[in-house]
């Protein structure tokens, strides 16, 4: 028998280009697999299946592939022919999006991954329908493009052969060639390339394995529509899965799991009765014989509640409220059959009853995630305690025997049984869990506390100069005119071919919004938006938005400036920030034993100089990029904590106010909508007409001449740096703003313009000449329809409104002076470290551009949840110690 081949066989084309593969995987390249090629490779061989040969000649039949990997080869599979075959050969290591939906039947058309290619250097001549998914599905979900384009977009794809399938072509289908925008159009669809993010993600699957290494987590079940808005597609089984996965979080969650979890908080019964009424299956038939003190407890209850003390007081209360004592008894006997029908299906749990009580969470407002992430957080705080003091045991007696509404846990006890989960064992690692993630928070607290109480240090002068503002000016280093006029120039540099304003379109009374569009630019959006009382401020703000966009796409650190080490080996080196506190996604790659390149950078906090990832903050996709999500199949980096100023004080300022927005943001929508539920709402709102004379005036004009109200909530949280949400809701839709800054009044301005944005970017996304919809990246760009309990809750004429003077602040005279106060602030809430890294290009001058991150704050990735927000799912079982809960109060 021949020995296996020393290196990975990769059969690879036109996917990814070979000079690229070979920096991530060492291997023998061969061209796209054909019939035969598998035959003579000896068993133990690894083979990455990714590009192969079909319709004029003889593919790889999955028989063949069956073959192989009996005979004893490692097959790998994905992105394009590798994918199908991964699909419907058992054995083949499935990776990436494509696979994933070939797996689960979303597509089902070979020709969704065929293209045309020059055979003697591979190079695509056409695209594959996979990317032209991928793509309008990456542009309409935050609102780039709308919906119906890309509805038109994709089955133009799927309607063209695969020989004439490119994105010029998809347009002159789709009936979109003739609008002004279809060039950029053209160039964000094709900055998206699903394809070579998968034959990279095999690569890096085969590398991990031939180093022993266990596989990222997978791709998963994607549902997409088969065209965009369309019910997703199920399975192919039919069968859905047993646990819950939350993207937000990576939390798995399985089904019985999720119930037990609600069983012992005290919240199972209310979803479970809603469910089975619903589903048809009232459980009161199961129950004939209620025992007497059933119905009677049902009564008592009744008594307690309103206060009776003697049976005449009950007898003359019941005749003065228009009720019969027979009628209430009918009604305790029927309460008592259907607390006891419901246990008892709970108690037997057949899979219909299961099913059922799953799709009532889904229904029921989220609170399907809620619960997952709920029970997620729990086991993710007690999976890092360092002990069970007995007085957390104690506590966790306490706060499950209030979450069922009893006084002692025997009661507690009796109920779990009845309910299905009788063994004291199970009932047991529950309490001990519930323990353990108290620990666990005390100790997440005392951590802050600490880092509070560390000394500060001074900012450092030669880093951050002072930066005086012009007089009368309370956020900015220079005058208006003057930052206009750099704009211009700064324009010019960085490709911004128009600058136009919008905000007369959305009947703002005299609000400025402006859109500078740059078309090369590398993001989801080729737009950026600027806001602000003036012409000339909006101007230079959407053009400062481009300028940090276009400094980020160029910073790429050469290797001589960078550290190569794994973090294992440097984690006793306070410099060196760990991978695992900052946002990665759930699914990332990272491994405390691999080496990674650390780029330089300074803690702000410290002075001191510090080493973060370099793929943290480089945007091009690097080898086992720690930042990739296999779940999202791209890069999770975004202009979150990226700032541009006049000053390198303004421009680290705008960037660390930006991150502390994110934070706050986050941790308002988890109480508020995602996924809500839990407890009251965040912060209080602000009478911004009693604030000041120019606050009213922009709320006023922001209501435009329309029957709108606007609304602003403070939402500081417990970073303590005045943070604002601001709505308008008009025409039954709401549109958001964000604003964060030392003093409150520019902060309130600052999220009355963004909800201005917003309105005006959907507007003018409305023109019939225009495809892509411009919009501020991380931004919500697209007014919003409104529930009833939501429009309510912003427009309610009896809110109690606050004086802005509550919320403490800060109004310097030198930009240099609000940072050192915003800093301060988060040096208080425990945040161990600031940290920048100078984006700065040559030309730039006057301007500057950061990017700052800030380890242990939440962000907007849609696949990380970090400890403070995993600390605020759990309001009702955690002590009330943490910064998280302190700043609630505030």
């Amino acid at each position: 028998m021949s020995a296996p081949a020393a290196r990975p066989v990769v059969f690879l084309g036109p996917s990814l280009p070979r000079a690229a593969a070979r920096t991530i995987l060492d291997a023998d390249y061969r061209p796209p697999v054909r019939r035969g090629d598998l035959a003579d490779l000896p068993a133990g061989t690894v083979v990455a299946l990714v590009d192969g040969v079909f319709d004029q000649e003889l593919a790889v039949s999955p028989r063949e592939v069956r073959q192989a990997v009996e005979d004893g080869l490692v097959v790998f599979g994905g992105a394009s022919m590798g994918a199908l075959r991964a699909a419907e050969v058992p054995g083949v290591v499935g990776v990436g999006r494509v696979h994933a939906w070939y797996r689960d039947g979303v597509i089902s058309r070979d020709d969704e991954v065929a293209l045309l290619f020059d055979p003697e250097t591979f190079d695509a001549l056409t695209v594959p329908t996979v990317n032209v998914r991928f793509a309008v599905e990456r542009l309409a979900r935050p609102g780039t493009i709308d919906r119906d384009v890309a509805d038109r977009l994709l089955r133009a794809a799927v309607e063209l052969p695969y020989r004439a399938r490119t994105y010029r072509a998809v347009l002159r289908r789709a009936g979109l060639d003739h609008r002004r925008d279809r060039d950029d159009l053209v160039r964000m669809l094709a900055a998206t390339d699903l394809k070579r993010a998968d034959a990279q993600a095999v690569l890096e699957a085969v590398d991990r394995h031939r180093r022993g290494r266990p596989p990222v987590d997978p791709a998963g079940r994607v549902p997409v529509p088969d065209r965009a808005g369309d019910r997703p597609a199920a399975p192919p089984s039919g069968r859905a899965r047993d646990e819950v996965l939350i993207w937000e979080s990576g939390d798995r969650v399985g089904h019985d799991d999720l119930l037990a979890f609600l069983c012992f908080t005290g919240r199972l019964e209310r979803y479970a009765g809603r469910a089975l009424l619903r589903a048809g299956q009232p459980p009161a038939p199961a129950v004939q014989d209620v025992p007497p003190h059933a119905a009677q407890a049902v009564l008592a209850e009744a008594a307690r509640r309103w206060g009776w003390v003697s049976p005449e007081e009950a007898v003359v209360t019941v005749h003065d409220l228009g009720l019969d004592l027979a009628s209430l008894d009918r009604q305790c006997v029927g309460a008592a059959r259907v607390d006891a029908g419901l246990a008892a299906a709970l108690r037997a749990r057949p899979p219909a009853v299961r099913r059922a009580v799953l799709a009532e969470l889904f229904l029921d407002d989220l609170a399907l995630k809620r619960e997952a992430m709920r029970l997620g957080s729990l086991r993710w705080l007690a999976d890092r305690g360092t002990g069970t003091p007995a007085e957390e045991h104690r506590a966790a007696v306490a706060v499950l025997c209030r979450a069922n509404r009893v006084l002692d846990l025997a009661s507690a006890r009796a109920r779990w049984a009845e309910l299905g989960w009788a063994r004291v064992s199970e009932q047991d690692a529950f309490l001990e869990l519930v323990a353990r993630a108290r620990a666990a928070a005390r100790h997440l607290s005392a951590g802050w506390a600490a880092g509070a109480a560390r000394a500060a240090a001074p900012l450092p002068a030669r880093l951050v100069p002072h930066s005086p503002k012009p007089p009368g000016e309370p956020r900015f280093a220079t005058t208006t005119a003057l930052a206009a006029e750099h704009a211009g120039r700064l324009g010019e540099l960085i490709g911004v071919t128009r600058v136009g304003l919008i905000g007369e379109l959305a009947d703002l009374g005299g609000i400025q919004v402006a859109q500078a569009a740059r078309p090369a630019g590398e993001w989801s959006s080729s737009y950026g938006s600027g806001k602000s009382t003036s012409a000339a401020g909006a101007i230079a703000g959407s053009v400062l938005e481009e300028l940090e966009k276009w400094a980020q796409e160029r910073f790429d650190p050469p290797e001589r400036e960078l550290v190569s080490a794994a973090y294992a080996e440097v984690a006793t080196d306070g410099r060196f920030v760990a991978p695992d506190s900052l946002d990665l996604p759930y699914d990332s790659p990272y491994e405390a034993g691999r080496p990674l390149s650390w780029c330089p950078c300074v803690d702000l906090l410290s002075g001191g100089a510090a080493y973060l990832p370099v793929d943290v903050v480089r945007m091009r996709r690097g080898v086992h990029d720690i930042c990739y999500s296999s779940r999202g199949s791209r890069k999770q980096l975004a202009t979150n904590g990226l700032g541009a100023g006049f000053s390198m004080a303004e421009a680290a300022l705008h960037a660390t106010c930006e991150y502390i927005e994110r934070h706050a943001q986050r941790m308002a929508e988890l109480r508020l909508v995602n996924p809500g539920g839990l407890g009251p709402a965040p912060g209080r709102f602000v009478d911004v007409d009693a604030a000041s004379p120019r606050l009213r005036r922009i709320a006023r004009q922001l209501c435009g001449g329309q029957d709108g109200t606007v609304r602003v909530l403070d939402i500081t949280g417990e970073l303590a740096v005045p943070t604002f949400l601001a709505v308008l809701v008009r025409d039954r839709r709401r549109a958001d703003g964000y604003g964060t800054h030392p003093d409150p009044r520019v902060a309130v301005e600052m999220a009355l313009l963004e909800a201005a944005q917003t309105v005006a970017s959907a507007v003018a996304g409305g023109r019939e000449d225009l495809t892509v919809r411009a919009r501020s990246l991380g931004r919500h760009e697209r007014p919003r329809p409104t529930s009833p309990q939501d429009a309510w809750f912003w427009t309610d004429p009896d809110v109690d409104l606050r004086p802005l003077a509550e919320r403490a602040g800060h109004r310097g005279a030198d930009v240099r002076d609000d940072l050192t106060w915003v800093l301060a602030r988060l040096r208080d809430a425990g945040v161990p470290r600031v940290l920048l890294v100078d984006l700065t290009a040559p030309g730039m001058a006057p301007a500057h551009v950061v990017r700052v991150v800030v380890p242990g704050l939440e962000t907007n990735n849609p696949f990380h949840t970090g400890p403070r927000a995993r600390l605020a799912l759990l309001p009702d079982l955690l002590p009330r110690v943490t910064a998280v809960d302190r700043g609630a109060d505030r």
